[in-house]
């Protein structure tokens, strides 16, 4: 199971979702359809949410209650949100050929901040400091990368592949003819792209945690 991030009560669920999606809480109380003074008073806790309070935010939010109380949002519930599952290096492989198979097996799902993403995209936590370097896309440990396995390998482009059973997240470049995996950072080396190197998708979103 994936922590940290993930491991989050409610009312960090709300805040994060108004980042994402640049929502003031003013704004939320607009939508919600609570007064500001009421809404302050449930997120900070000063009065107990019901669940009818809990409906109204998970509505204004595009969410659902589930995803508030318990950081679940399954597909089933995908009409308003883009929730993808947080998954383990040894889960990606199933969810690529057969979604359907291990989705109810699947503890923790995110809203994803792309909308254009696919509908295998996937939430990773990094965990080496491969693409971690002051130029370019900063991905350090801890860091949450959205994958979406419904794109190809373009040059240029940040990716996660399987290599070896663990997942690597490179940037993919062409030289002379043949697939690198290129690190941000110096004191790693380009890996081949051989069977043992797979392209799984393209990152399509990065969440950098405090």
């Amino acid at each position: 199971m994936i922590t940290g991030f993930f491991e989050m009560d409610w009312v960090e669920r709300v805040r994060e979702l108004m980042r994402l999606r640049q929502m003031t809480q003013l704004n939320l109380a607009d939508k919600s359809g609570y007064s500001a003074p009421g809404l302050n008073r449930l997120l900070n806790g000063k009065r107990n949410a019901s669940h009818e309070a809990l409906t109204a935010i998970a509505e204004a939010l595009g969410t659902t209650v589930e995803y508030l109380k318990h950081g679940i949002d399954r597909p089933d519930y995908r009409a308003n949100v883009n929730a993808v599952p947080c998954l383990a290096d040894s889960q990606i492989e199933s969810w690529q050929s057969s979604p359907d198979s291990i989705k109810n097996e699947i503890a923790n799902w995110t809203a994803c901040p792309n909308p254009k993403a696919g509908m295998k995209t996937f939430a990773y936590q990094v965990t080496s400091d491969d693409m971690f370097s002051i130029t370019g896309l900063i991905i350090p440990p801890g860091a949450i990368v959205f994958v979406d396995p419904d794109t190809g390998i373009s040059q240029g482009e940040t990716a996660l592949f399987m290599v070896n059973g663990q997942a690597v997240i490179r940037e993919a470049r062409q030289i002379a003819g043949e697939w690198m995996l290129s690190p941000s950072n110096a004191k790693y080396q380009a890996i081949p792209m051989t069977e043992r190197a797979a392209f799984v998708g393209r990152v399509v979103g990065v969440l950098q945690l405090p």
